[in-house]
């Protein structure tokens, strides 16, 4: 197979396989071969985090209530799970990944996206030996198995990855995106879930490749944005581009910081949802804070009655600690999810990219409001330390905790 050429762009897609479980098992050995699932209490209301193969083959998979996990594998391995040490995994392989190139976009605590695009002089190999070193240094280092998949966009990458899964790789060379596509069912294309599935299911499209026999304005139409956009990828065609904030020097200082909450019953309220999002706004800065650290990203997480889960990323132009720049972002892309879908929702969660602080120089007035804010919840933060973090909470958050 011959690596694609520098003149097109290179992406790689890296996914931890089963990341939860996976660090369990390293943890502890004789889990492995095991049906073990992370996350949730069987009796609860909680849902299933990871799940290893073995218990994936009765069904189980992430997202998954607790409950029905159990009753589908009744003899399965329940783990509450220890999110501080896959955390410090998670860190381990982002720096790792660092190595390679400058250009690595974290989207969760177990995937990224790298621009390989020019690596080839530096690392003195083509794509293909590079995401084999890139998979040797993520076995032996942490010992953790890892899916790569290479191509010319952030979407063919993403789906190699899924079709090399265990542990494996795979590499689409240029001009091959839509052949490679074709055969696969609609649903393995990202942005396509259950209920949109059947909408496409009523045109007859069941595969990607019947996607790409309709014309994206046709197909606008019909489904609105989302189904030229679908149309596009099916064609190989990708604009996406890997988002990056830091180099690999710094992106050992990285770390996640989030809350989130499971209403004890679902909630169609815009109010009380946007109360919770403002209630984990402030938990999260406050973290983030005592830490001493600042953030650059804001994550939404959105589950639905139906147990389909939504996440929402977004870069700030800025890095900051200011817990109202959480709340005005996450309810930015909040509020077209909740305009998106009369669904009931389950559970909300908030979460930041964080760092350390930085210097740097900054406008007079902007430090002076800035200042100003900083005193505000240095003072809210030392009442909630002495009585309590529910001690002080802004007037928005306090909703959160009714009905």
């Amino acid at each position: 197979m011959e690596p694609p050429q520098t003149r097109n762009k290179i992406i790689a897609h890296v996914d931890l396989d089963a990341f939860f479980v996976s660090v369990e098992e390293l943890l502890n050995p004789s889990l492995r071969g095991k049906p073990v699932i992370v996350g949730g209490d069987p009796s609860g209301r909680g849902v299933v985090s990871a799940a290893s193969y073995a218990a994936r083959k009765f069904g189980v998979h992430s997202g998954m209530p607790s409950s029905q996990a159990r009753r589908l594998c009744p003899r399965a391995i329940f783990l509450r799970g220890s999110h501080g040490i896959y955390s410090q995994y998670s860190h381990q392989v982002m720096e790792i990944l660092g190595r390679f190139t400058p250009a690595v976009e974290q989207v969760s605590v177990d995937e990224a996206y790298l621009d390989l695009t020019g690596c080839q002089r530096l690392h003195k190999a083509g794509a293909v030996e590079i995401a084999q070193k890139i998979h040797h240094a993520i076995q032996a280092e942490t010992g953790l198995p890892a899916s790569i998949g290479v191509g010319a966009g952030r979407i063919v990458a993403k789906i190699a990855a899924n079709s090399a899964k265990p542990n494996g790789m795979m590499v689409i060379n240029p001009g091959r995106e839509a052949a490679f596509l074709a055969p696969l069912p609609i649903g393995r294309m990202p942005g396509i879930g259950p209920v949109s599935q059947r909408e496409y299911m009523k045109l007859g499209i069941r595969k990607i490749g019947d996607l790409s026999q309709f014309e994206p304005e046709l197909l606008r139409q019909v489904l609105g944005n989302h189904g030229a956009a679908m149309a596009r990828r099916a064609k190989g065609e990708d604009e996406g581009h890997v988002e990056f904030s830091a180099g690999a020097e710094g992106r050992s200082g990285l770390q996640s910081v989030s809350r989130e909450v499971t209403y004890s019953t679902d909630t169609g309220d815009p109010e009380r949802i946007r109360a919770t999002v403002s209630y984990l706004s402030e938990s999260v800065g406050r973290r983030v804070r005592r830490a001493g650290l600042v953030f650059d990203t804001v994550t939404l997480k959105l589950r639905r009655a139906s147990f389909s889960t939504v996440t929402r990323s977004r870069a700030l132009p800025k890095a900051g600690d200011d817990t109202s720049v959480i709340y005005r972002t996450a309810c930015g892309m909040l509020e077209p999810l909740l305009a998106g879908s009369r669904e009931r929702v389950r559970l909300v969660g908030v979460g930041v990219r964080a760092m350390e602080k930085r210097p740097e120089q900054m406008d007079l007035f902007l430090m002076q409001r800035e200042a100003r804010m900083e005193a505000l919840h240095r003072s809210m933060d030392r009442a909630r330390d002495k009585y309590g973090f529910e001690s002080a909470l802004m007037a928005r958050s306090i909703l959160h905790g009714r009905g």
